[in-house]
């Protein structure tokens, strides 16, 4: 998967403050199992709110940054809806055409085979000539 410039700029640092944040947590409740309860427990309780509202912070932030992209996403896939329908539209018309062309072809290509059948198997002779009398063609017959 690429990185985007966001993910390397943004996503990373703050999950290296985060996991610096729960480091801190976890030397300052070594600490305190060292000391008294009474002394260190309101500098954990504050660093405890600390630590909570960044990843709150953060976790609102990372909410609205999907949501973002999920827009982004929506928008595009119906942009590319709306250029598959298009396209769906136009086969559908190539589609017409061609099916038309194909029948008319078979017509004539019947139509041919008729004339080609009553010229090859007529009992009178047949001659065909272009416009300078040059003969074109022949029946057995002639």
């Amino acid at each position: 998967m690429k990185q985007t410039p966001f993910i390397r700029q943004i996503i990373f640092p703050m999950l290296l403050l985060f996991l610096t944040l729960d480091l801190i947590v976890l030397i300052g409740g070594w600490h305190v199992i060292s000391r008294p309860a009474a002394e260190c427990a309101m500098p954990l309780f504050w660093l405890s709110v600390l630590v909570i509202g960044v990843s709150f912070g953060g976790l609102v932030w990372f909410v609205q940054y999907l949501t973002q992209v999920e827009a982004a996403i929506n928008q595009s896939y119906k942009a590319f809806e709306s250029r598959i329908d298009e396209q769906a539209r136009h086969l559908t018309l190539f589609n017409t055409f061609f099916t038309q062309e194909v029948a008319d072809h078979q017509q004539h290509k019947t139509k041919f085979e008729l004339i080609n059948s009553i010229f090859e198997h007529s009992l009178e002779g047949i001659l065909i000539t272009d416009r300078t009398g040059t003969i074109m063609k022949l029946n057995p017959s002639y």
